[in-house]
């Protein structure tokens, strides 16, 4: 699998960073996936709490990467952060 991520600003490749790609199980819970760290904000995505830096319309920007935050989790989201 090859993955280029690109940075929000530039759309310029972005070097030295990790990509975790965990699977799930049927009920959709991950192992090694804790709640007070990690948190669903669509049903594609999870992100740790500590890496959301701000929350503007549907989506959650996270460190440097922006992620579409469905309605049905956005309520949870307003305790992450004080912006919006």
């Amino acid at each position: 699998m090859k993955m280029k991520i690109l940075g929000l600003s530039n759309c310029e490749p972005m070097p030295n960073l990790r990509v975790n790609i965990w699977h799930c199980d049927k009920d959709g819970l991950y192992s090694g996936y804790s709640q007070a760290n990690f948190l669903r904000i669509h049903r594609s995505f999870i992100v740790p709490t500590g890496r959301v830096v701000a929350i503007k319309n549907k989506s959650v920007y996270v460190v440097v990467l922006q992620l579409p935050a469905g309605s049905k989790f956005k309520r949870a989201l307003k305790g992450v952060v004080d912006r919006e």
